[in-house]
This record gives structure tokens, C-alpha cells and sequence, in this order.
């Protein structure tokens, strides 16, 4: 069978790619990148190390190919007449890709091709192939979408592996990926029609939902909050952050809150979801794994979003009547950072200077005004700024 993948970067070829190939799939990755994709196309295989504890496990994943995206005289055919995509190419790609599978769908209908085939985004976000799909409806014509109904199968995933960046490790090759032992690749059962090609190391769930919010609520809320007060405390990298007892304690505390909501909402067995917790902890305590907080901090008006990593946990313990004292302290982390490459920050720090605390926070989360709560989040933003100021002197 064959597949092709958008985005040969680190989840790609660390994760996706890997685990395709492991299945049998004829896979060639697309992306913009020209060096990457000729890189690809001279060697045809790299390696990934695995991180076993303090030990690495080499593998080589091989018979390989890549093309660039713009090359669509290329690219269009190809998506025409493979069985599966995959992408993992950040959520503001996604309409641009849509555009490509728009046009490969047209090309099915003209070469009568009526195998299945499935699409699958692995991105960082809720429901991100259903997001696709609904890109890929805006841009194609009416009269295909009844065969894009019958023969297009979208299934929407969650996937979680740390893949760090390379420049904490001596590298090898522009193509080799260091990757953690751990993984998961979830889909959603109920979304898949015909039969589903075997896909190794993959789950299937009938809620998807609930482990979505798992991942939101626990890894990502963790990374985004060890991010920002790691950074407000002047660390660079996750190892360090998480090293300090007082971030790794809010860190540890905060997806309690969030496990809390997880807990209640989907009865989620507690001794179980605290082992994932600890889990998180242990993998983020890993010096091979450590990640620059910068990269994590990266998008902070996305963060901030009411549905998002911070807010939306809160929001979940207000509905069960819970505390979220650590969830805050995370937020105000967020509204204290700035950095002279992000803009989004400086637009925060822009709106509070232009408006007030109060009133950039409501604008910028989408939230209502609830008195408590932002009361809760004010609180914390000063006790850092008077923490900060107490270790200084």
C-alpha cells in the first residue's frame, strides 16, 4: 500500500514515518523544505534513537522518498492514486494541504478510482482531520462531494511522543531523529468505513474525545506551564525547569487540577491517571528529552484561548465546583512572558499596557467575566511578580 505524509520534520520521520514503514507502506514524505526533501532522496533511510532510560536503540527506517509540496505537476497525481495521508505539519498548514487533497480527489473521480482512501491528521489539536475535512469541502467543487463522502474516509487521531530538538545532541545526519520510547497513536473507531489497513503500534477508541482532553489536559498543559514559569525564571530548557522543586511541584499540582475535571467528566480510573501523570513528570525529567522552552512557548495567544491547554481545564473545575490555584499560577505565567522573536507576546504585554490586566485577559481568552476567577489569575500574576522580587533580595 501506499501513503504519503506532509511534513518530513521531527514527528514525521520520528513517529509517522517510522511506524509506517514498520507496517509495509511504499511512503513518501512531502514538504516545502528542498534540502530536506533532496536529503531524503540521496539516502533514502535515516535513523531514529530511541531513548531507553540512560541507553539509546538505534533504528533504521529505509525505502523512503520525498517530493516538494509546490511541486503539485508531482504531488497531485501521487495523492490521487495512494491508499493513505497522513500529515503533521502544525495546524495553520492544514488549509493549504486541503487545497492539494481537493484537487487529488478530482482526479480519483477522472480515473474512477474507487478504493478507499483514509486521511488522518496528526497534528496538536482537537479534531484536526475533521478541521481538514471541512477545508477540503470549501475547496471542492459541490459535484464531487458525494464521491468524497463514499471513497474519502477522515479519521480523526491523537498522538503524543517528545521528540526534542536536535541541537542538545551531537548530530549525525541532517536526517537522523531522537525520539522517546514512549508513544501513542489513537483514532477515532466510529469515523473509519471499509477495511482499515494495519497500522502498527496504532488504537483504536469509540471516545477519542476523552483521550484528547487527556493529552490537552495533562502533557500539554504540563509542557505549556513548565514553559512559561521556566521561563520566567530565567531557565531555558524543560530538564532545568522541572529540575527546580518549586516549578515541578506547580507542574505536578496543576494536571492534578486538570486530572481532576478528567476524572469527573469521563471516569477515568484516578490510581491509573495519576500513573500517567507521574509518567509525564518522569519523561519531562529526562535530560535526553529536554526541550528549548522557547519552541514550547511559541504561540501564546493560541494558549490562552478558552478551549485551549489552560483555560479549558479551569473552566472544567469551575463546573465541578474544584480548585485550580496551580492552573492559574499557569495562566499568569503566560500573561508575564515576553520575548524579543515572539510577537504574540509582545502583543500581550501590547494589550495589557493598552487596556489593563482584567480586560487584555477577557479579550485575549474569550472567556466571561467571571469575578473569581480573574480574581484567581490577577492574584497569581503579582504573587510571581513579588516572588521573583523577594529571591532577588
Amino acid at each position: 500500500m501506499k501513503a504519503l505524509h506532509f511534513g518530513a520534520g521531527n514527528i514525521g520521520r520520528g513517529f509517522i514515518g517510522e511506524k509506517l514503514v514498520e507496517s509495509g507502506f511504499d511512503l513518501t514524505f512531502s514538504d516545502i523544505n528542498e534540502d530536506l526533501v533532496e536529503s531524503i532522496n540521496f539516502h533514502h533511510k535515516y535513523t531514529i534513537k530511541i531513548i531507553q532510560s540512560d541507553k539509546f536503540q538505534e533504528k533504521i527506517i529505509s525505502g523512503i522518498k520525498a517530493i516538494n509540496s509546490k511541486n503539485l505537476s508531482v504531488l497531485i497525481p501521487l495523492l490521487s492514486e495512494v491508499n493513505l495521508i497522513t500529515t503533521a505539519v502544525g495546524s495553520h498548514v492544514l488549509e493549504c494541504i486541503a487545497e492539494n487533497i481537493a484537487e487529488s480527489v478530482i482526479c480519483r473521480v477522472k480515473n474512477r478510482v474507487k478504493n478507499i482512501l483514509y486521511i488522518i491528521a496528526c497534528e496538536n489539536m482537537t479534531r484536526g482531520t475533521s478541521v481538514l475535512k471541512k477545508y477540503v469541502l470549501r475547496f471542492l467543487p459541490v459535484q464531487y462531494h458525494s464521491y468524497l463522502h463514499q471513497y474519502v474516509n477522515f479519521i480523526d487521531s491523537v498522538v503524543d511522543r517528545i521528540i526534542p530538538s536536535m541541537s542538545n545532541v551531537n548530530m549525525e545526519s541532517s536526517l537522523l531523529v531522537l525520539v522517546e520510547e514512549f508513544y501513542e497513536w489513537i483514532v477515532d473507531s466510529t469515523q473509519i468505513k471499509g477495511v482499515f489497513p494495519n497500522i502498527i503500534g496504532l488504537k483504536f477508541s469509540n471516545n477519542l474525545i476523552s483521550f484528547i482532553e487527556r493529552k490537552l489536559f495533562t502533557l500539554n498543559t504540563a509542557h505549556s506551564v513548565t514553559a512559561y514559569l521556566g521561563l520566567f525564571f530565567g531557565y531555558k530548557t524543560v530538564y532545568n525547569a522541572i529540575s527546580d522543586n518549586k516549578i515541578r511541584n506547580i507542574v505536578l499540582n496543576a494536571m492534578k487540577e486538570s486530572g481532576q475535571v478528567l476524572i469527573k467528566r469521563y471516569n477515568f480510573n484516578h490510581v491509573l491517571h495519576d500513573q500517567y501523570i507521574h509518567t509525564i513528570l518522569n519523561r519531562f525529567s529526562n535530560f535526553y528529552l529536554s526541550d528549548n522552552l522557547k519552541r514550547i512557548a511559541r504561540f501564546p495567544l493560541k494558549k490562552l484561548n478558552r478551549n485551549e491547554r489552560l483555560f479549558k481545564p479551569i473552566l472544567g473545575n469551575i463546573e465541578y465546583n474544584f480548585l485550580y490555584k496551580n492552573l492559574s499560577i499557569g495562566v499568569a505565567s503566560v500573561l508575564h512572558y515576553c520575548d524579543d522573536q515572539d510577537i504574540e507576546s509582545h502583543h500581550i504585554q501590547n494589550l495589557i499596557k493598552k487596556i489593563g490586566l482584567i480586560n487584555a485577559l477577557i479579550k485575549i481568552s474569550g472567556i466571561n467575566m467571571n469575578y473569581k476567577l480573574v480574581l484567581s489569575i490577577v492574584e497569581e500574576y503579582y504573587n510571581l511578580i513579588h516572588y521573583k522580587f523577594l529571591n532577588k533580595n
